[in-house]
């Protein structure tokens, strides 16, 4: 599996390089860019939006994510339980060895997704994600070692999703016209 993929190609052409297996972590500090990943996976898994339990990773216990994901249905044998965790930093916090084992062996026919703010490349947990599932980058991509956002492919992107989502075509012009008025915040453009 890659390490990590970064949320724009997979918004954009709508699949995968690798198969969603039962867990992904969506992380990066733009939260219209981690939901709308989330979406797209769910969608790619071929599982239903309410097909899915959702749960505040900030109130939310592992105990709850653990039963949702491991409880077999009782109509559909071959269902998959799917569980998104929002806000899932402090989850992760409280409950790091929890889904240190998680990752290593998930419930068959599962799907975890987290949303992360942080997710930390150096720490066990990420390199059990990034070996067992999929890692999503969800910031704006960034030029070099540079912190500061990469316009040339913010431009793209948003060229790209007014045409996916919209069906607008934007010329160079409008989008960066569009870009000096609204920023960089992918919530915002895409609004």
């Amino acid at each position: 599996m890659a390490a990590t993929a970064h949320c724009f190609p997979i918004l954009l052409q709508r699949e995968l390089l690798s198969p969603i297996n039962s867990l992904a972590v969506c992380f990066g500090d733009d939260s219209f860019l981690r939901h709308e990943t989330a979406a797209t996976l769910l969608e790619l898994a071929g599982v239903a939006t309410d097909e899915a339990r959702r749960f505040d990773g900030e109130e939310c216990r592992w105990i709850d994510v653990h039963d949702e994901l491991a409880t077999m249905s009782l109509f559909e044998a071959d269902a998959k339980r799917v569980a998104i965790v929002t806000s899932a930093d402090k989850l992760v916090k409280d409950a790091r060895p929890q889904l240190e084992k998680w990752f290593t062996s998930p419930a068959e026919s599962s799907l975890l997704i987290l949303q992360l703010t942080t997710f930390p490349a150096s720490t066990k947990l990420y390199k059990l994600a990034a070996k067992q599932g999929l890692c999503i980058h969800c910031s704006l991509p960034t030029s070099g070692r540079s912190k500061s956002p990469n316009m040339g492919e913010v431009q793209k992107w948003v060229k790209a999703w007014a045409l996916a989502r919209h069906e607008l075509s934007l010329t160079a012009n409008q989008t960066t016209q569009i870009m000096d008025a609204v920023g960089t915040d992918c919530g915002l453009l895409h609004q």
